[in-house]
């Protein structure tokens, strides 16, 4: 008969990890958790909703030769509706120098804060940035 002892590390381990992902799971079904905890945009009641954000100065240097586009960044936002500014991450653009102007901007941008059973929660979100030459 092989020896139990493999099998019950692997269930335990098992089991483990399965415990964990329902405790995280019923903490976010109820509401609970610290005012750290950051939520996906995902699974929030009510969406952040963008509320100011000022344009982006559009680097020279883009603009003379012609390029545009669309910049995509990953951010929290918080309770307040505040963009925290070292969650500010650039997921993709067209060009590197529309990277500065991007973040400058966002950090600046105020939010109305996303919600999960009526309770303001922290967020991590998704922004477009689009770049347009006039």
């Amino acid at each position: 008969m092989p020896p139990r002892a493999p099998i019950m590390a692997t269930y335990e381990k098992c089991h483990t990890r399965v415990v964990i992902l329902v405790g995280l799971l019923v903490s976010l079904a109820s509401g609970y958790g610290d005012a750290q905890q950051t939520f996906l945009e995902a699974v929030v009641d009510v969406k952040p909703a963008i509320v100011f954000l000022p344009s982006p100065e559009y680097p020279v240097q883009l603009r003379v030769k012609g390029v545009g586009g669309r910049v995509l960044v990953q951010c929290i936002v918080d309770t307040m509706g505040i963009v925290e500014p070292n969650s500010v991450k650039i997921l993709q653009t067209p060009d590197t120098a529309f990277s500065r102007a991007t973040i400058e901007a966002l950090v600046q941008a105020r939010f109305t804060p996303a919600r999960v059973k009526g309770k303001a929660v922290r967020v991590l979100v998704n922004v477009p940035i689009d770049f347009k030459v006039h």
